[in-house]
């Protein structure tokens, strides 16, 4: 199952750079149009995994979307961050301090 605050961020980016797109003449309304059609098609995405595959078909296609692998590639990393922390939180509050400090090692 994909998180929905990974779901967002992406609708949040995409959004984000067709406007910078559309303000700087790079893309006109027409082209912007047809991406957002082409990208609410590769939905529904089944898992992490396909949702990563079919956005990095649709950056290979269009590449000015290049932000949609990046903001993949940071949700995944902020995840992993937190569930490290989680992990050393507990190990600290039961006092396996080195234990702790081996996970970021």
């Amino acid at each position: 199952m994909i998180p929905n605050a990974l779901k967002l961020q992406l609708q949040i980016e995409f959004l984000k750079r067709i406007a910078l797109l559309l303000e700087r003449g790079r893309v006109d309304i027409k082209t912007a149009k047809m991406w957002g059609s082409e990208l609410l098609s590769l939905l529904p995405f089944t898992s992490l995994d396909d949702l990563r595959q079919k956005t990095q078909g649709f950056v290979a296609k269009y590449p000015l979307m290049e932000n949609l692998t990046l903001a993949i590639t940071k949700f995944e990393e902020n995840v992993s961050t937190t569930k490290t922390a989680q992990e050393m939180a507990a190990l600290i509050k039961s006092e396996k301090h080195d234990e702790a400090l081996s996970l970021v090692k």
